[in-house]
């Protein structure tokens, strides 16, 4: 059995790790012609991206706070119950449209993003909200895939901000690992 702390702490690199590989593409550091950089945003784009990035390092020391059932099905069912009352549907067609934990950290974040990160991102926080919200016979197998998709960013992330000589090796190691 892995210890609950053990995948908190992975979550929290992973989380981390997201952040950087969100400002490294924001500096352009992606070499794709096509994102935006940092300079090619306006001045509201930039302010926005700030806060994102703000949000994403919030999200990141205390992931608890965001995704644990303790924390945020209380909200959700209220908001859901709400929402099935003022809309006359049933409660489970209501989850299916109320924002979740990871719909809602997910929408304050994505203006830090770009793909493919944003997908990525999107994947890891599904992963933490499933190992959340997992029984007891399913939270095992939820650790092992957070833990594997943290692993992988946080090399990735690893490789991309590290000195040039480095980088290019680990960027070269990261490319024949996959």
């Amino acid at each position: 059995m892995i210890e609950d702390k053990k995948v908190q702490e992975s979550i929290k690199a992973g989380l981390m790790a997201y952040k950087g590989m969100a400002k490294y593409y924001l500096r352009g550091g992606s070499g794709r012609g096509v994102s935006k950089s940092w300079e090619r945003l306006t001045l509201a784009e930039k302010v926005s991206a700030a806060r994102a990035l703000v949000k994403m390092e919030e999200v990141a020391k205390s992931p608890k706070d965001f995704f644990s059932r303790e924390t945020t099905e209380a909200d959700w069912r209220a908001r859901v119950e709400e929402f099935a009352k003022e809309y006359h549907c049933s409660i489970y067609s209501g989850y299916l449209i109320v924002l979740g934990p990871k719909e809602r950290v997910m929408h304050s974040v994505e203006d830090a993003l770009q793909q493919p990160l944003r997908q990525q991102y999107a994947n890891f926080l599904r992963l933490v909200q499933d190992y959340e919200y997992a029984d007891v016979n399913y939270k095992e197998k939820c650790a092992r895939y957070v833990m594997e998709e943290s692993e992988k960013i946080c090399k990735r992330y690893d490789a991309v901000s590290s000195g040039f000589c480095v980088k290019l090796k680990k960027q070269m190691q990261y490319i024949f690992s996959r």
